[in-house]
């Protein structure tokens, strides 16, 4: 079972570990389902988040769940990709960037997905392999390139 907790800062006049009110960061605590102890941070200062976020990170580790995603719900690396596409040209990027993003997306990532068999993206779980494998500089966090929240932020696993 795992419960929130307060982590308080300094100028908090608070002393109180369960004091759900405050604007210090509330931290996850305790053990899942299958037995290991949890102690992280829950990377909010809401209380409501911070146990929406437990409880989600309780049913994830319950060995006994056997409920698969429904595959109508999955969305497929090409339609990720057009969307993406499409979201940078709404914002008007720079020619450069979309044009980096269409060779990464595109030309690389569509083709290596397709070599690898692979069609959702909840079926991926090979980013590190990709990662590793594709022909151009890193873009994330590089001058030239979108910032790092500009990137493809999907989950592949």
């Amino acid at each position: 079972m795992l419960s929130v907790y307060t982590r308080h800062y300094s100028p908090c006049t608070q002393a109180d570990s369960n004091h759900r009110r405050c604007h210090c960061p509330k931290w996850i605590n305790g053990t899942l389902p299958t037995g290991k102890f949890v102690r992280v941070s829950a990377k909010t200062q809401s209380w409501e988040n911070a146990e929406r976020k437990a409880r989600i990170m309780e049913v994830n580790a319950d060995p006994l769940r056997q409920t698969l995603p429904d595959v109508s719900l999955r969305i497929t690396i090409e339609e990720a990709v057009r969307d993406f596409l499409r979201d940078e040209e709404a914002r008007q990027l720079a020619k450069t960037t979309t044009c980096q993003s269409k060779t990464l997306f595109q030309k690389q990532l569509l083709e290596w997905a397709k070599g690898e068999s692979l069609r959702g993206l909840s079926m991926a779980g090979k980013e590190d392999e990709w990662d590793s494998r594709w022909s151009g500089s890193r873009i994330e966090g590089s001058a030239s390139g979108p910032a790092s929240g500009d990137t493809l932020s999907y989950p592949l696993n």
